[in-house]
């Protein structure tokens, strides 16, 4: 078990050294989520130490796109009721992008609400 845990940090620290930032500073704790599955990779929480990081990785997170040891996507974990609000978010942006004909460069999500040319997307 403690083999895999340092494993796991070890992915975790390349990640963020290819972020430029220091995990050692950032990370409060790293574990992964679910049951282990053949041939499935479980995901990886990773706890920060402060919202602030938190929205640093966020901002870099593109890129990682760059990233050729392996696949990463990093998303922040929301909570039930939020998850839901994004669901709807989503939905609302696929209806205006493919419904209405609206250039998909013109919505922004930003802390959960939907944004038309800088002015807030009613979802109802």
């Amino acid at each position: 078990m403690e083999k895999s845990l340092d494993h796991d940090y070890t992915h975790v620290n390349a990640i963020f050294n290819f972020l430029g930032l220091k995990a050692l500073s950032v990370v409060c704790s790293v574990f992964r989520f679910g049951k282990p599955r053949k041939n499935f990779c479980r995901p990886l929480i990773v706890d920060v130490t402060s919202e602030w990081n938190k929205l640093i990785i966020l901002a870099l997170s593109y890129q990682l796109k760059d990233f050729k040891d392996y696949k990463v996507y990093i998303k922040p974990n929301f909570s039930l009721s939020d998850r839901l609000i994004e669901k709807n978010i989503l939905k609302k942006r696929y209806e205006l992008i493919n419904k209405d004909g609206i250039d998909r460069r013109r919505l922004k999500i930003k802390n959960l609400k939907l944004f038309l040319d800088d002015k807030v997307v009613d979802l109802l």
